[in-house]
């Protein structure tokens, strides 16, 4: 694939996850190894809350993680 043939226009109305717009908005840049998508507005969704555990690095925990934490506390 090069050029336009890489761009891949979506038919979806269904709400894009980053960005909540419909899908059919955007474009789809296939012309390297890592896809790329192409929203057609600089808005954003809210990242959901998370109030659960982090793990060693800061990240959510895994449900094995928290699986792990529960059994050593009783």
């Amino acid at each position: 694939m090069s050029g336009n043939d890489a761009i891949e226009r979506p038919t979806s109305s269904d709400p894009c996850p980053v960005c909540g717009h419909p899908m059919f908005e955007h474009a789809i840049d296939r012309s390297s190894h890592d896809f790329v998508l192409i929203c057609p507005t600089d808005e954003r969704l809210p990242l959901p809350a998370n109030d659960g555990p982090l793990g060693e690095l800061g990240m959510p925990a895994s449900e094995e993680r928290i699986e792990k934490l529960g059994r050593h506390r009783h």
